[in-house]
C-alpha cells in the first residue's frame, strides 16, 4: 500500500508531534489551588521564610496584605537556559542535519506568577491567591511538606 519507508516516516512525524504536544501539558488549576490552600492557617513568618521577602507589603488594622511577583527569568526564581544543538548524520546515501534552539528566552513572559496573601493581625494566613503559569506557580507555592 505504501512505498517502503513512507509508513515509518508518517509514524515518526506523528510520534514527534505527540511528544511536542505532551511537553505543553501543565498542572490543572485545581491542583495549584490545593497547593495554595496548604498555606492557609500557617504562620505568615513561616511563609516568608520559605518564599522570601514580598514584592509589596502592607500592615494595617485589618491584618497583613502581601504580594509576591516572580518571572521565570529572575535569577532567584530558577533561571532560564539558552541552548543550541546541531547534529548531522548519514546512512548510506541519505544524510540529514538538525538544528535545535531553546525558546525559553522568548517564552519567558508566560512563566510569571503573582501570589497574594492575607493574614490576620496575629500573623495567621487566611487566604492565598495566585495567577499566572500553572506549573511555575505550583513550584513557587509548594509547601515544604507537600510535593507538587
Amino acid at each position: 500500500m505504501f512505498p517502503c519507508g513512507v509508513m515509518d516516516m508518517k509514524f515518526r512525524v506523528v510520534l514527534l508531534g505527540w511528544m511536542v504536544l505532551s511537553g505543553c501539558a501543565s498542572l490543572p488549576a485545581g491542583r495549584v489551588d490545593a497547593l495554595a490552600a496548604t498555606w492557609v492557617g500557617a504562620a505568615y513568618d513561616d511563609l516568608v521564610g520559605r518564599w522570601g521577602a514580598p514584592t509589596s507589603f502592607r500592615r494595617g488594622d485589618d491584618g497583613i496584605h502581601a504580594v509576591w511577583e516572580n518571572r521565570e527569568n529572575e535569577p532567584d526564581a530558577g533561571g532560564t537556559s539558552v541552548a543550541v544543538g546541531i547534529g548531522a548524520g548519514s546512512y548510506g546515501r541519505h544524510g540529514g542535519v538538525g538544528v535545535g534552539v531553546s525558546l525559553d528566552k522568548w517564552l519567558s513572559d508566560t512563566d510569571a506568577c503573582v501570589r497574594q496573601v492575607d493574614a490576620r493581625t496575629d500573623g495567621t494566613v487566611v487566604s492565598v491567591r495566585w495567577r499566572g503559569d500553572n506549573d511555575y506557580c505550583a513550584r513557587l507555592l509548594s509547601h515544604p511538606e507537600v510535593l507538587p
